[in-house]
């Protein structure tokens, strides 16, 4: 899938070739190349709905997908995602009330 050097790869090019990697599949166990299929595929949609983080995401599919239904994993990020969001806005938010204190 290389390209010549004049050319660039497209964002699809770059998010198939992302979520290729075999190393992540191989840490969790995941050896059949149909089922690397369905997660990277399911990788794929989670990545345009914003959802980027490769290894967490690869976990809850694989923890919380049952055969192809994924709805309950992505149901689980979302909200894991949520939370982690949250938090990093209450933590920004208390460090600009405090930065007197940190001085």
């Amino acid at each position: 899938m290389k390209k010549k050097s004049d050319q660039r790869m497209t964002k699809r090019e770059r998010i198939v070739q992302k979520y290729s990697k075999l190393k992540h599949y191989e840490k969790l166990d995941i050896k059949d190349k149909d089922q690397i299929e369905r997660y990277k595929n399911q990788l794929i949609k989670l990545d345009y709905m914003g959802y980027k983080r490769f290894c967490f995401n690869l976990k809850y599919l694989v923890q919380f997908g049952k055969d192809n239904d994924f709805s309950e994993a992505v149901k689980m990020i979302k909200e894991a995602e949520d939370q982690r969001i949250k938090r990093n806005k209450r933590n920004v938010s208390n460090d600009r009330k405090n930065w007197k204190k940190k001085r």
